[in-house]
């Protein structure tokens, strides 16, 4: 895209503007200004020294670009662009102005919304002027003249179609906030930019939504259909984007370069100007780019695909198969050496050994037991052959293979007793009662008594650790009950049984869905006093229920709308903050951090130059209002300021860091000292 211009302003001016593309000239505010598209830094023709626009909520401009309307709170104010006089000012509105357009057969009527949820119609030839007021149960976002002002479109949480010439108005159901409407400039149709990122066209005959855009790279800014009506631009803070419906198809799209938002975009027959802010640089930029070459930018980056998949389709896969003076070979040689080195670190746990197949396991012999006293029983498995074969018995036959093994492992277990026979002269008795009880049965089972003339230590000492583990495990399991007991003795209650537990799991569970409940309708509150009273009505709300996960939830929507971010909810967010830094929940303080970094980079030159400024002797309300707040967004951070090293000792590592490092911006630009 080609830079028409680029001027260096301050970080509170120039937060929305226009373009107007036959006269060639662009409109910021505040305060209202007019940049030349080429033309230097010197040679700005109009200035306005009015007041009023330094607070400046939105800005439109006439078809014939002649005049120009600002709303400043709730009024509204026509500035003749050629004189630089002010015309008329529009009073009606009891709530901040969202949107402000002019009808496209009269230069005379205009059409406003407003967050106190009414439609206004405004004949400025008429006292008073506004001729027709309509209210709605939600505020209005955005509202466009069709072609033949036969209707007017306004965006809220669904899309309406009002007839100024009767009372009713058809309501198209939408799963998000309308963001932007407009006609398209021959046929029957309507399009409409959503908060969830979509496109949607709709048929005005038929009331039904006809196509449908994917989701867009980010919030859109803008969108509006091109003078021939062949295509739709959409403008996002990173992309400017032409699409066609029925169906939907890309048609061409382009990076937008050095922008960190995007305020409008404008067309003519065969260009297309996007205007846009840097925070960083502090500039404000008008970017032109040919239509022609939007759409080309498509075909363009179609072509470069296929011929990659070309190339690579052309490529041998093996480099023995590629010819020496091939060219192709090096490039190989080259990814090929690449691939080696990566895989030198590189550790895959796929790769690891695994034996493709293990040995069959055979079930361990029963033990032996063998309890080793003085005159001690050794119980072992014997047949009615001499004692001399010790081989067990089963009642199924084995192999000669498996009773070799059994063998083993009961002569194992016997090895201390037989070397102890032969050391001391041990005494075998064999008890033929027992024997003869036992052969009319399968088991063959003896008893030998074993008579040592020295007890052995080590059983004794085994014998010590057992009874003294029992005695612990006793000792334990009896003060456990004694203690279960002591307690619900003190409670007057017995010990539950497992009906009685499942009764507790029950009524926790009631007692938590009757505060997800209560939560859920603290919620609707909230967002039905934001949609219908504002920003600072909501936190007011949010505070007022004593729930600060709701507070937290509104909060953090805040963050992820940065045009939402003024002066005002600083100032009724900030008295919130302190105590959710020292909160225990790690997600709350993330909350914080996100909302201190907004108000330090976003806000803190203007509470800076508003908190320090002079002021004389006279009546400036605005000025003096700006000034208050300013001074205690000033207290509230430097009330942080003070306890920082106690709130970063309760976070973790990485919040500390941050927390520190945002304490070090605020000492740098915003502290008083």
């Amino acid at each position: 895209m080609q830079s028409l211009f680029e001027r260096v302003v301050n970080e509170d001016s120039a937060t929305i503007g226009v373009i107007g593309v036959q006269t060639r000239n662009v409109f910021a505010c505040p305060p209202l200004v007019c940049y030349p598209f080429n033309a230097t830094s010197g040679q700005d023709h109009l200035k306005s020294d009015d007041s009023s626009t330094l607070v400046t909520n939105y800005i439109s401009l006439a078809h014939d670009e002649r005049n120009l309307a600002y709303a400043t709170s709730a009024a509204i104010k026509l500035v003749d662009l050629e004189t630089g006089r002010q015309m008329r000012t529009l009073v009606g509105h009891k709530g901040r102005i969202n949107a402000i357009t002019q009808s496209n057969r009269s230069i005379y009527m205009w059409a406003s919304a407003a967050t106190d949820c009414t439609v206004t119609l405004w004949d400025t030839r008429q006292h008073p002027a506004n001729v027709l007021v309509r209210r709605f149960d939600r505020p209005t976002n955005c509202l466009c003249y069709s072609p033949n002002d036969a209707f007017i479109a306004l965006g809220s949480d669904h899309l309406h179609l009002m007839d100024p010439r009767v009372k009713e108005y058809r309501s198209l159901p939408s799963s998000s906030q309308v963001l932007h409407v407009c006609f398209h400039p021959s046929e029957y149709l309507l399009a409409t930019g959503s908060e969830d990122r979509l496109v949607r066209f709709w048929d005005i005959d038929t009331e039904e939504c006809v196509s449908q855009s994917n989701p867009a790279d980010g919030t859109l800014r803008e969108v509006t259909f091109h003078n021939g009506g062949s295509a739709l631009l959409t403008l996002t803070d990173r992309k400017c984007s032409a699409i066609s419906w029925e169906p939907f198809e890309m048609l061409g799209q382009c990076i937008v370069p050095q922008m960190d938002y995007a305020l409008n975009l404008a067309t003519s027959d065969s260009e297309v100007f996007v205007l846009g802010r840097s925070v960083l640089l502090s500039s404000l930029s008008l970017l032109m780019v040919p239509y022609a070459k939007l759409l080309a930018e498509e075909d363009s980056r179609e072509n470069e695909d296929r011929s990659g998949k070309l190339k690579a389709a052309n490529k041998p896969k093996d480099l023995s198969k590629a010819k020496p003076g091939d060219p192709n070979r090096n490039e190989l040689k080259e990814e090929l050496v690449l691939e080696k080195k990566e895989l030198v670190h590189y550790y895959n746990d796929n790769r690891a050994f695994i034996p493709t197949h293990t040995l069959s396991r055979t079930p361990p012999s029963r033990p032996v037991r063998v309890v080793r006293t003085e005159n001690a029983t050794v119980a072992m498995t014997t047949t009615t052959a001499p004692l001399a074969t010790i081989i067990s018995m089963p009642t199924k036959a084995k192999t000669l293979r498996t009773r070799r093994n059994d063998t083993n492992s009961k002569l194992t277990h016997s090895k201390v007793a037989s070397s102890t026979r032969k050391a001391g002269g041990i005494i075998l008795g064999t008890s033929q009662s027992n024997l003869s009880s036992r052969k009319g049965t399968h088991s063959y089972a003896t008893t030998i008594e074993v008579t040592n003339s020295m007890p052995d230590i080590r059983c004794s000492i085994s014998r010590k650790k057992e009874e003294k583990n029992r005695g612990l495990r006793d000792n334990d399991e009896t003060k456990h009950q004694r203690q279960r007991k002591e307690l619900y003795r003190d409670r007057d209650q017995e010990i539950p049984s497992e009906p009685y537990s499942l009764d507790d799991v029950i009524t926790g569970l009631n007692k938590f869905e009757m505060i997800m409940n209560q939560r859920r309708m603290v919620l609707e509150d909230v967002l039905r006093c934001w949609r219908t009273r504002g920003c600072e009505a909501a936190i007011m709300e949010a505070a007022r229920s004593n729930d600060i996960a709701v507070l937290v939830e509104l909060i953090d929507a805040f963050n992820h709308m940065p045009a939402v971010w003024n002066l005002t909810l600083c100032t009724a967010i900030l008295p919130h903050i302190e105590p959710l830094f020292a909160n225990k929940h790690e997600d709350y303080v993330e909350v914080a951090l996100s909302t201190l970094r907004a108000i330090i980079t976003g806000c803190g030159d203007v509470i800076r130059t508003g908190s320090h400024r002079r002021f004389q002797i006279g009546v400036d309300v605005p000025a003096e209002e700006r000034h208050i707040k300013c001074v205690k967004c000033m207290q509230q951070l430097t009330n942080i300021r003070v306890k920082a090293t106690l709130l970063a000792d309760r976070m973790n590592k990485s919040q500390s860091h941050e927390f520190t490092a945002l304490m070090q911006i605020f000492d740098d630009t915003l502290s008083p000292s």
